[in-house]
């Protein structure tokens, strides 16, 4: 395929069945990406003021029980669980799957697909965005979590562990990195960073901008009592992007 020539995330995801990106991936640009999120098209800078999309993140504070013996966990939050001869699991922790407030829908990768290491095996649709998830080792999707698509995401994700993953994977054994997966003590430090780190650059971007408007018109609002924040996606992005090391993207 000519290089110059880049599939739409959404054809992607399988949500359509072809779309050329000629944006170089500026969702914010695309009218296309507009109507399927609900993200309002900003024709040119004189109307930037008239909507700025915002997110809503729940950072959980760390917590040991978000470990689980039987699974083994990577730095990007995935995790994985064996369930017979080169068959697996995967899923993501506590932390990222409670991560994301009003949850659209959950896309995921169809039976066949052959997957490559850090190509997108699902996709988190959000109100004025998508996050595209990345395994972290080639596999074979067999099939995947009915309950994904049964249950609201909010009923999901408080599932048993067990019952979160999204995918059943067939690997070859040589796929599989060893030396990626994280003892217990990598992994609770590896919440303690991330959370941290998250909370640490919304206050930082508050604290700069002393509770008002920020340069893209939005404001940082914190619900009473809770972990949930609203911030400017610009933000988040940018937070994505230390945290998750580009591993996972949001567009």
């Amino acid at each position: 395929m000519n290089k110059r020539i880049k599939k739409c995330i959404w054809m992607e995801a399988e949500v359509v069945d072809y779309k050329i990106c000629d944006l170089d991936f500026n969702c914010d640009s695309c009218a296309f990406h507009s109507r399927l999120t609900g993200y309002k098209h900003l024709e040119n800078k004189s109307s930037k003021s008239d909507f700025v999309p915002t997110i809503d993140i729940s950072i959980l504070d760390p917590n040991p029980v978000y470990f689980h013996a039987g699974a083994q966990y990577y730095k990007d939050h995935c995790w994985i669980k064996h369930v017979g001869k080169n068959i697996v699991l995967i899923g993501i922790d506590e932390f990222f799957l409670n991560l994301w407030c009003e949850v659209k829908s959950v896309l995921l990768a169809t039976s066949g697909t052959e997957l490559v290491e850090n190509s997108s095996f699902s996709w988190i649709v959000l109100p004025h965005g998508i996050v595209s998830l990345k395994i972290p080792f080639s596999a074979q999707v067999l099939n995947s979590n009915s309950q994904v698509y049964r249950l609201d995401f909010n009923k999901f994700r408080t599932q048993e562990w067990e019952d979160q993953w999204l995918l059943r994977l067939h690997v070859q054994n040589q796929d599989l990195d060893r030396d990626k997966w994280l003892t217990k003590q990598q992994y609770l430090d590896l919440l303690n960073k991330d959370s941290n780190t998250i909370k640490q650059l919304v206050k930082d971007h508050t604290t700069l901008q002393t509770y008002g408007t920020i340069a893209s018109g939005g404001i940082i609002t914190n619900q009473e009592n809770q972990n949930i924040f609203t911030i400017p996606m610009d933000l988040f992005r940018r937070i994505a992007k230390q945290v998750f090391h580009n591993k996972h993207i949001f567009i």
